[in-house]
């Protein structure tokens, strides 16, 4: 597998990933708290990529990445109220 495969295939598993988030973001039952959690791991997140002087294009991304996340978070949090989640919510049956 060349340069250019495993960057199509990097990306490929990137898209995966953030269509699974996205599926998970607009289904959670308290939006709110979900938002809160990833203010606080997003802050976490990118201080230790500056500490480590990851390259400016890798920071950019996760915070655009971040900055999508937060909006889907606060369109949901406006949407809807926090439920209860119920018994099949937690995979339980």
């Amino acid at each position: 597998m060349n340069t250019e495969d495993r960057t199509t295939y990097l990306h490929g598993q990137i898209d995966g990933l953030k269509t699974l988030c996205l599926a998970l973001l607009t289904n959670h039952h308290d939006p709110k708290s979900v938002l809160e959690s990833l203010e606080m791991f997003s802050q976490m997140a990118l201080s230790k990529n500056a500490a480590t002087s990851a390259p400016d294009l890798g920071l950019e991304a996760a915070q655009e990445m971040i900055s999508a996340f937060r909006k889907i978070l606060e369109h949901e949090s406006n949407r809807k109220p926090p439920r209860t989640p119920e018994v099949s919510d937690r995979g339980h049956r």
